[in-house]
């Protein structure tokens, strides 16, 4: 036990630091939290609007097989 204490008796500094930059990380951690729950999906205008038709290829049936058999 003597030891232990003795160890943290001479370097205390090194805990104080680590200490320190882990309590910097909670707080950004919460902060970054709150920022993402408050986050609402936002549409910026109607000119972007995507025509899904021009995407399908209507000339295509997937019924037939590709090669026809005898």
């Amino acid at each position: 036990m003597e030891k232990i204490l003795d160890f943290l008796a001479n370097y205390y500094i090194i805990f104080i630091v680590i200490t320190v930059f882990l309590i910097f990380s909670l707080i950004g951690f919460f902060i970054k939290r709150e920022r993402e729950k408050n986050k609402q999906f936002k549409i910026q205008d109607n000119s972007t609007q995507i025509n899904i038709n021009n995407n399908i290829n209507t000339s295509t049936n997937n019924n037939e097989p590709i090669e026809k058999l005898n």
